[in-house]
């Protein structure tokens, strides 16, 4: 695969290498990729195991609260795994 991407004058990336160059960005770049890549999960994928991943995600890093019933689910969750 990469050397098919290469031969279209492409660069193939490594995920770790995107990491790197996302980590040089401003937090302003990373909010707006961030936005955007959001933007398309819900709006072009509308797949919803993804958005609700991509939703728990962001919750996680802090980057977006929970809903109410976001928080209600996660504390139903936490019991199941008690039990």
């Amino acid at each position: 695969m990469t050397k098919a991407i290469e031969e279209n004058g492409l660069i193939a990336l490594a995920p770790i290498d995107l990491l790197g160059i996302a980590r040089l960005w401003d937090p302003l770049k990373q909010r707006a990729a961030l936005s955007a890549f959001q933007w398309v999960v819900v709006h072009i994928e509308q797949s919803p195991g993804l958005i609700e991943r991509l939703d728990k995600f962001l919750v996680e890093i802090g980057y977006k609260v929970a809903s109410t019933s976001e928080a209600a689910r996660a504390v139903v969750e936490a019991e199941a795994v008690k039990e």
